[in-house]
């Protein structure tokens, strides 16, 4: 048998070159609970390797993950977490926070109540967008196997899943990045329309390693796909928000029961 992460002659459960499994058999939902479940425990090697090929080579090492090669790199549920949780912490304490608020026409159709909660709501997410694009994930996954074939007839649901977990480290590194520039250099900070531009570009450079093609047709299909993602998300955030709505009515405690 073969290591299929250095190609060495393996006769023991381990190789003994580079330590990885012998066995490693196709990734399953239950190697997914594993991975997000081992992201909250101890950080292993390739910590460095992965942060370079991320940006360097993405697709690439996001499918020899998947084939077996994994003692080379992070592994990409425990990077996700690790950079998500790094951002909430630089993010608190660089000071911003979101002033997000609903223009008059809205605030005309809610009440004072609702309006607090929805707006509390909507702030919390805008606060910890680590842990929004950490849930978007099933959703980016769908998109992904929706629009590209090349993706839905090559990977399985749970491949796509961590191949969408490197994806979303990049953005999130991103970001912190863009708080930490933004804290130093106040005067010229970056703005949201940058930073999307940014995550389309990143998003085209790795699905054109992932599925080839040129770049004008990447570039179009990364819109769509985006276009369509941000459609979905509004379409489960009001639905998110008309069922919290509906909760928080029915447990709230009417103001003129005590008159």
């Amino acid at each position: 048998m073969k290591c299929k992460n250095c190609n060495s002659e393996v006769n023991t459960p381990y190789c003994p070159y580079c330590g990885q499994e012998s066995d490693t058999s196709s990734l399953t939902y239950k190697s997914l609970a594993q991975s997000v479940m081992l992201s909250f425990g101890t950080v292993d090697r390739g910590m460095i390797r992965t942060l370079i090929d991320l940006f360097v080579r993405p697709a690439r090492m996001s499918i020899e993950y998947i084939h077996g090669r994994r003692v080379t790199f992070f592994a990409p549920f425990q990077l996700l977490f690790i950079m998500a949780t790094a951002y909430m912490i630089i993010y608190f304490w660089s000071g911003e926070n979101s002033d997000f608020t609903f223009n008059d026409d809205i605030k005309d159709l809610l009440s004072p109540a609702l309006n607090t909660f929805a707006t509390k709501l909507i702030r919390f997410f805008q606060n910890n967008r680590g842990i929004m694009w950490v849930c978007c994930i099933p959703l980016q996954v769908f998109v992904f196997r929706m629009l590209y074939k090349e993706v839905r007839y090559r990977f399985t649901w749970v491949e796509t899943c961590f191949i969408a977990a490197y994806f979303f480290s990049q953005i999130i590194i991103v970001e912190l990045l863009a708080v930490l520039y933004n804290l130093v250099f106040s005067s010229y900070s970056i703005s949201d329309n940058t930073l999307m531009f940014t995550y389309l570009l990143l998003l085209s450079y790795d699905m054109k390693q992932l599925t080839g093609g040129t770049w004008k047709k990447n570039i179009f299909k990364c819109i769509y796909s985006q276009l369509l993602f941000y459609i979905l998300l509004g379409i489960l955030a009001i639905v998110a928000i008309g069922i919290a709505i509906a909760f928080y009515e029915a447990i709230v405690i009417p103001e003129d029961i005590f008159e």
